[in-house]
């Protein structure tokens, strides 16, 4: 995975939580897994913080995500 697709790929993942039927955002996210965000703070900074920390799993949780979450689940951003 190139780095074009990586972004691609975590932003459609993000996006997926928030907008996907039965999902609910950060607490419900496959990086939440691995690192227990704190209560309270913006999840989005702490997940950057995480892709931060340790870019190596991160990029490798949201390749996984990608094969188990084909691209067909259309996301409305409006």
């Amino acid at each position: 995975m190139d780095a074009v697709e990586f972004i691609k790929e975590r932003e459609r993942m993000c996006n997926y939580q928030y907008h996907a039927p039965g999902r609910y955002g950060c607490n419900d996210c496959t990086v939440s897994r691995f690192k227990q965000f704190e209560v309270g703070k913006n999840c989005l900074i702490q997940c950057e913080q995480f892709e931060s920390d340790m870019p190596e799993l991160f990029v490798a949780i949201v390749e996984e995500w990608g094969k188990h979450h084909k691209p067909d689940f259309p996301i409305d951003r409006r």
